[in-house]
């Protein structure tokens, strides 16, 4: 049983994607605002001519290229507070061979499967297409029934099959990222960190 790609999902992912793009614009554009004042305070400036249509064209290239890096990079920003336990076999609750069936009936790779010791229960996909890993919280495996396991393990294999985790993924780097900075030199850090 393979699945379609849900149309509808995809044009909320694209929407997610352009409202992460242009979080990312306008941190660009404020460090670009302020850069450009500094230089002018020192007397060097481009003319207007120049600077204003390079500049618009370096902030929108730069968007773009951060969410590129924290979809490709963001994966290790996401899971990286976490303490994961990866599992080759069943794991708990046989969550791995959970995800092995549902991947084979959705007709897609089967991801790794990590198990975080957290109480609160969540889960999530991260990685990239080819990669893709599956995070799933104690919290979750705890509180959950054997069908309600197999649903949100579903939905985590829909994300794959649907090939909207590049962008879960740079959501997920971007608001770890945005709730994690309580300083400018915070957020230096975190966002020198994806490298």
């Amino acid at each position: 049983m393979s699945l379609s790609p849900n149309r509808q999902l995809q044009v909320r992912i694209a929407g997610t994607l352009a409202l992460v793009v242009g979080v990312n614009v306008v941190v660009l554009s404020i460090l670009v605002w302020s850069g450009l004042h500094v230089v002018s305070a020192s007397g060097w400036s481009l003319p207007t001519e120049v600077g204003f249509p390079l500049t618009v064209g370096a902030v929108l290239l730069g968007g773009v290229g951060l969410v590129a890096l924290q979809g490709r990079y963001g994966s290790r920003k996401a899971v990286g507070r976490l303490s994961l336990n990866e599992f080759d076999r069943s794991g708990p609750r046989n969550v791995t061979g959970r995800v092995r069936r549902l991947a084979t009936q959705a007709d897609v790779p089967t991801p790794s499967v990590a198990v975080a010791d957290r109480a609160e229960p969540g889960c999530l996909t991260v990685g990239t297409q080819r990669s893709p890993t599956i995070v799933v919280t104690t919290g979750l495996l705890k509180q959950l029934d054997d069908d309600e396991l197999d649903a949100a393990l579903a939905h985590e294999v829909a994300h794959i099959a649907n090939r909207d985790l590049p962008v879960a993924t740079a959501v997920a780097a971007t608001v770890a990222s945005e709730i994690s900075c309580s300083s400018a030199n915070d957020c230096f850090a975190e966002f020198s960190g994806i490298w």
